[in-house]
């Protein structure tokens, strides 16, 4: 069958619509897959930021956390909170250093804290390092 005689067929306002069917054959899926909005398939930004949190090859920002480095993102970080938008590009000296030093916190809770602000959620922790995650997210004001 020729192109043009497909268009001519199904092409409508210059698009077409794909019907299809799927069947699961394994017990094993355990995802429901998002339903479109509008006819428009939902943003995967949220994934695609996990990965970018996990996969560390972009980062353009250190910070050492009693002697333990971190990577990240500035604009990542400059996004989610005012007080890292100012310390990595207002006037301030950290902006300009290749590795930030961070006191008074955990390696484990500014872990958590870089966890929660690329996907807006926590990490698994134990009850007791609940409060000072919290405590981390109202310093950087995320």
């Amino acid at each position: 069958m020729e192109r043009s005689e497909l268009e001519a067929n199904f092409l409508r306002d210059s698009y077409f619509t794909l019907v299809c069917s799927v069947t699961i054959l394994s017990e094993s899926y355990k995802e429901v897959p998002k339903r479109f909005v509008n006819g428009i398939m939902p943003s995967s930004i949220d994934d695609h930021f996990v990965e970018l949190f996990e996969r560390k090859e972009t980062t353009d920002v250190r910070f050492e956390v009693d002697g333990e480095i971190f990577t990240a993102h500035r604009s990542v970080l400059a996004a989610q909170s005012p007080v890292f938008n100012a310390e990595l590009f207002g006037s301030m000296t950290e902006g300009k250093m290749e590795t930030i030093a961070i006191k008074d916190i955990k390696p484990l809770i500014f872990k958590a804290m870089l966890h929660f602000i690329y996907t807006d959620s926590l990490p698994d922790l134990s009850d007791e390092n609940i409060p000072l995650v919290n405590n981390s997210a109202s310093i950087s004001s995320c």
